[in-house]
């Protein structure tokens, strides 16, 4: 019975642990998909938060660059067209007009007249000084080298205004306006106090100059004279001070040929202003241009410094990864990873497939990287001329600057759920099927101590019962048996009883008989009484043996019994 219990448990118990572990399987499964579709949406939605507080914080700065640039690029336009009628008598001027001029070599030296001095001490703009490379004396000078100059000095009227303008108020600030022909005759306007002697020497036109400095051997000079419109350049160091500007030039043509180089030298210090301005723990601008991300401006930029935007970004790296080769390594790859990122935008930026003002097509300007551990996302904008009509930047660069801003990348703290470890998700999924598992046997074997003490007692009893019932069937059977033959002795004892005591006398041996007739007859009427005790017993027995559950026959009975019934065999 133990064992078909034992059986009973199994069969229940597996089938029941087996479906909680598929459902609980299922059940896992599914929670998983859900929370993972959860982290994903909140991935997004934290990614797009991130990417539209970019966006707004550039898109306000590319309008306030783009504008500030075509300002710049209409100064130059007026500056062209200015010298164009000058050349073609299309402008009137006063012949009888004189200056004070003097050259930069001259007024280094101290050969200018005092006047000269006097004048340029009260204001840069109350006299004109020009740069030539051999002969030094105005009055001395070829009359093509005095008519460039006296033109510039005639149109400096607009050179200055613009200057003062974007002094006092401009973004960008108007450094100088510089004219230079083919014959290294240069102006500079407002007389801005170059020492030129100083320069290193250039020798792209010769070395049988006295002057060192050349303006015919400069970049700006060289791609303008070489290329037809308005030219925005990288960032560059100035040849003699040092400083970290940049230029924009154009070729002026005089009777269809190629005349001069007019460029305007500009810096932009209070853009830099309003970009500090913005300049937080978390986010930063950075100024760069196309060609090898050379950086105009960012927060660690060291001053003077022409250097790459990847260069800026991890330039500590000797101080953030110097423990050991390997944690070296990381910060050169996340280096590397980042110049590669910067490089794929960039050339996205020149397929022009997408749209600012309606945010289309835009991913592929936000980038994620990181720098010494601290992830970073960052958005790049070109800042392109407006102006219609005229060649700007191309075939140089595609865009004069390259405008970006960097955010500290908060999406592992702003996500809406981070799901667990994979592997700790796995391990409360077994917890919860050895959990359920260990309640379900609990369960059950309570069930199965149930079935014992509601099933197999009462069946142990009834196997008792049925055992009794069946000795004691034997038992009366017996004793029916036994009846009937007593009756037929006693019906033969009373025959013979009878037929004895109806004889007139009687024998000693007769006696005898009859004494043992009668002592028969007593016994037969004892083994009658025990017979009516055994059954009595058997019947107070059976009333209680669901009670004592060890229901047994006496042995004294049962020997009397035996006894019994060989006694009525014998006779």
């Amino acid at each position: 019975m133990k064992y078909l219990i034992f059986r009973l448990i199994l069969t229940v118990s597996l089938p029941i642990i087996l479906g909680v572990g598929v459902v609980l399987s299922i059940f896992y499964q599914l929670l998983w998909q859900a929370l993972n579709q959860w982290q994903f949406d909140s991935a997004n939605w934290v990614e797009q938060t991130q990417k539209q507080v970019l966006y707004n914080s550039i898109y306000s700065q590319q309008i306030l660059l783009e504008y500030s640039f075509n300002q710049l690029e209409l100064h130059m336009v007026v500056i062209k067209n200015m010298l164009n009628n000058y050349q073609s008598g299309q402008m009137l001027y006063n012949h009888q007009t004189t200056y004070l001029l003097c050259s930069y070599r001259e007024y280094m030296l101290n050969q200018c007249p005092q006047n000269v001095y006097d004048q340029i001490n009260r204001s840069i703009f109350y006299t004109q000084l020009y740069f030539v490379r051999s002969i030094f004396k105005y009055d001395l000078l070829p009359p093509e080298q005095q008519y460039f100059i006296k033109m510039n000095q005639d149109l400096s009227f607009y050179g200055r205004a613009a200057f003062l303008a974007a002094q006092q108020s401009g973004i960008i600030q108007i450094n100088s306006i510089h004219d230079a022909d083919t014959t290294a005759t240069y102006t500079v306007n407002p007389s801005v106090l170059y020492n030129y002697t100083q320069s290193t020497y250039y020798t792209c036109e010769g070395t049988q100059y006295i002057e060192p400095y050349d303006p015919r051997c400069r970049f700006w000079y060289q791609y303008a004279k070489q290329n037809e419109g308005m030219f925005i350049y990288q960032p560059y160091n100035d040849a003699l001070t040092g400083a970290l500007q940049m230029s924009i030039s154009t070729q002026i043509l005089k009777d269809y040929q190629f005349y001069s180089v007019g460029a305007i030298i500009f810096k932009m210090q209070n853009i830099v202003n309003i970009f500090n301005s913005y300049l937080s723990e978390n986010s930063y601008t950075v100024l760069f241009h196309e060609f090898d991300a050379t950086v105009f401006y960012h927060p660690l930029l060291i001053y003077y410094q022409t250097t790459t935007w990847a260069d800026v970004e991890f330039l500590n790296i000797n101080q953030f990864c110097n423990n050991s080769n390997e944690e070296m390594d990381i910060c050169l790859s996340q280096k590397q990873q980042f110049m590669s990122k910067l490089n794929q935008t960039i050339q996205f930026i020149k397929t022009g497939n997408y749209q600012i003002d309606s945010q289309t097509n835009l991913d592929q300007l936000y980038s994620s990287w990181e720098r010494f551990g601290q992830k970073q996302m960052s958005i790049v904008f070109p800042i392109q001329s407006k102006l219609k009509g005229i060649n700007t930047q191309k075939p140089y660069s595609y865009a004069i600057l390259l405008l970006a801003r960097v955010i500290t990348d908060n999406s592992d703290q702003l996500k809406l759920f981070n799901i667990l470890n994979t592997n700790i998700i796995k391990a409360y999924l077994l917890i919860g099927f050895a959990l359920l598992s260990i309640i379900i046997l609990i369960f059950i074997s309570n069930y199965g101590f149930f079935l014992v003490f509601q099933i197999q007692n009462p069946i142990e009893m009834l196997i008792i019962f049925l055992e009794k019932s069946y000795l004691e069937q034997l038992t009366y059977q017996t004793s029916g048996n036994q009846n009937k033959i007593e009756i037929q002795i006693q019906q033969k004892i009373q025959k013979k009883f009878k037929q004895i005591k109806n004889r007139p006398s009687l024998s000693f041996k007769s006696a005898q008989k009859l004494n043992l007739f009668q002592k028969f007859w007593q016994n037969s009427n004892k083994i009658n009484k025990n017979n009516n005790q055994i059954q009595k017993q058997h019947q107070l027995q059976d009333s209680s043996i669901f009670q004592s559950q060890n229901l047994t026959i006496s042995n004294q009975q049962s020997q009397s019994l035996k006894n019994q019934i060989r006694f009525q065999r014998s006779i």
